[in-house]
């Protein structure tokens, strides 16, 4: 993305030295406001604006005067005086040729003033939430703008701070207008130097479909996969996809199941938690593995790899489940074999969606570590 200061002067560049109709007064004003933008003194040209827009608020340069006013307070790292300097123009001056430079600063507003809070678009409640709460609307529909400069800019912005929604956000960069540079530019910042990426909506809902999304960048073109597709883009036989990419899929699923696992070292043991506050665990000696744990509601299940060279067998796997009726082990046959109905074995069928999707993964990483 073209750093903000670099974008301000080159817009400073193509304004026209006057305008007619403008009064002197305004006019030596207006030029004195964007000689300091020109020699990047943000102060003096916040104040010179500010003056501006209070001194001649009719003026043919009020538009302008108002953007360089909000571009001067993000300069000034003041997103939220930006941003409201840049709603304010919006308000006023509707049919200003400026405004899709404003919104686009806006993004950059918002975004920024998200960040301070240490938000990531999720606010808390309290002093500023409402403000918040703006920000995070006004960058939802800029996700969908008019103009195809301020969508990447907003899709870029929401992708870095809500991963999770890549499965709705990459869609809305693949229209006619959005030129194929910025969309790539997105991509080359979502991606890094991957050409898989697993996201989550919620990381305590865990790697299942509806919560995870698998994007796959390909010849210039985004996919975006459930678990349960990618599992079958990876499994014996498939050809959708060639093998350098069935791999690193498999290295992403593998990469975003590891990321969620509880660390079981030599002698520890896993010991979940009910809402109720009663303890619910069988005891299984953790050697050179790992535990897998996943909650539903008041269902917890596990998964505990004893050690990660021992393989993918009942020996070496060990699966529960725990609800209100007590502890239960399932052999990998049945938890593999858990389908959609698993209600009827007293099993939900979040957790019987997690069971299959997990030790699918499980074994993957198993069987690489193996080869």
């Amino acid at each position: 993305m073209k750093p903000v200061r670099f974008l301000a002067l080159a817009l400073c560049l193509a304004l026209p030295a006057s305008q007619p109709g403008a009064a002197e007064g305004a006019q030596e004003l207006y030029d004195r406001g964007r000689a300091a933008v020109f020699e990047e003194r943000w102060s003096d040209a916040r104040a010179v604006f500010s003056s501006f827009v209070q001194k001649f608020p009719s003026s043919p340069l009020a538009d302008d005067a108002q953007y360089w006013l909000g571009m001067s307070f993000l300069e000034m790292h003041q997103p939220d005086s930006a941003y409201a300097a840049l709603k304010t123009m919006a308000a006023k001056h509707p049919d200003s040729p400026w405004n899709d430079d404003a919104r686009a600063l806006m993004v950059r507003c918002a975004e920024s003033a998200l960040k301070a809070r240490g938000t990531a678009a999720r606010s808390p409640a309290g002093a500023g939430s409402e403000t918040s709460h703006e920000y995070e609307a006004f960058l939802e529909r800029s996700t969908q703008d008019g103009s195809s400069r301020v969508r990447t800019l907003a899709i870029d912005s929401m992708l870095e701070a809500q991963p999770g929604r890549a499965g709705d956000l990459l869609p809305r960069l693949a229209t006619p207008d959005t030129p194929r540079g910025a969309a790539d530019r997105v991509l080359d910042h979502f991606f890094g130097p991957d050409q898989v990426r697993v996201t989550l909506v919620d990381r305590s809902v865990g790697l299942r479909d509806g919560n995870a999304t698998v994007a796959i960048r390909q010849d210039g073109t985004v996919q975006n996969l459930t678990v349960t597709q990618a599992l079958d883009a990876v499994s014996p036989g498939a050809t959708r996809f060639p093998a350098p990419v069935q791999e690193e899929i498999r290295r992403q699923l593998d990469s975003a199941q590891r990321s969620m696992v509880r660390e079981g070292g030599p002698g520890s043991l896993l010991v979940p938690h009910s809402p109720d506050g009663t303890v619910k665990s069988a005891i299984i000696k953790v050697v050179d593995g790992e535990v897998h744990y996943y909650r539903s509601g008041s269902e917890v299940a596990r998964i505990y790899v004893l050690d990660e060279r021992a393989g993918f067998t009942d020996r070496n796997i060990k699966v529960y489940v725990d609800t209100a009726g007590g502890s239960r082990e399932l052999s990998l046959a049945e938890a593999r074999g858990l389908t959609s109905t698993g209600g009827r074995q007293g099993i939900s069928d979040a957790s019987s969606r997690y069971l299959r999707a997990a030790l699918a993964i499980i074994e993957i990483h198993l069987s690489r570590n193996r080869n």
